[in-house]
């Protein structure tokens, strides 16, 4: 299979990519993204071999169990009921989703990168670098960040057993590979009838914004007292491939390029 195969049936355009701009220059941001994204896939299919035999093997091995929100405020919702009584969309504020509980519903098992925070001499809590291993039927929590990074795997793709893996319209530009993980979010399959902020999927990790003391290894830096955003730098004939696979494909040869120069 040659790339002009592969890249005959390729999606037309991101997806997921809302911007706040004017429709042009909104039009013009999604087809250099888009052209970023297949640029970015040739290079993969001319470099790995095996890439087109991975993609999409074990999407349907992970799904999100429930979202794991943080703080108060952060994410706006539907407010149904008011917006019912008013007869038009009322939104109102909702914690932040920094995270999911997944769950290996394959049957083989899982290895996935994350990092595990403790508390230190100086109060403050730190990351250490580990690789843990999910086994079937295992369920565990996980950043956004570290779901991002485990999903843009060729044999996810940024598809998982109920939803998908979608970026935000946050600008990352220059601001390092852990931003750009961040800016990118689950969300249900429409099948599903579920919302990522619904009070039966959400969890709340924190009480007060103090950090519960079982998501501490997941997410003690939310203890920490916020750095200062000045000067802050992240760690410098065949189906075609969809805007998840493209996307997918771009954030997994920035992470594996960022490694490289570490």
């Amino acid at each position: 299979m040659g790339m002009e195969d592969i890249f005959g049936g390729a999606a037309s355009a991101p997806a997921e990519a809302p911007v706040a701009e004017s429709s042009e220059t909104s039009k013009d941001r999604k087809r250099q993204k888009l052209a970023q994204w297949k640029d970015a896939m040739k290079l993969t299919i001319a470099q790995d071999e095996t890439y087109l035999a991975k993609r999409g093997t074990l999407s349907g091995s992970l799904k999100v169990v429930n979202t794991l929100g943080y703080g108060a405020a952060g994410n706006i919702l539907l407010d149904k009921e008011a917006t019912k009584k008013t007869g038009s969309r009322v939104v109102k504020g909702t914690s932040k989703i920094v995270g999911y509980l997944i769950e290996n519903c394959g049957t083989e098992p899982l290895t996935y990168e994350t990092e595990v925070w403790t508390k230190g001499e100086n109060g403050l809590f730190e990351a250490r670098s580990v690789t843990k291993t999910l086994a079937p039927g295992q369920q565990a929590a996980i950043s956004r960040k570290w779901l991002t990074a485990l999903t843009a795997k060729p044999e996810f793709s940024f598809v998982l057993a109920n939803g998908k893996i979608v970026s935000s319209s946050s600008n990352t530009e220059g601001k390092g590979i852990d931003a750009i993980l961040e800016a990118h979010y689950f969300v249900f399959s429409k099948e599903t009838g579920l919302e990522v902020n619904d009070d039966a999927i959400k969890n709340s990790i924190d009480v007060d914004n103090v950090v519960k003391p079982e998501y501490e290894e997941v997410f003690g830096y939310l203890n920490n007292p916020k750095a200062s955003k000045a000067g802050k730098r992240g760690k410098g004939g065949a189906k075609g491939p969809s805007a998840q696979e493209l996307a997918a494909n771009y954030i997994n040869r920035l992470i594996h390029s960022e490694q490289s120069v570490q």
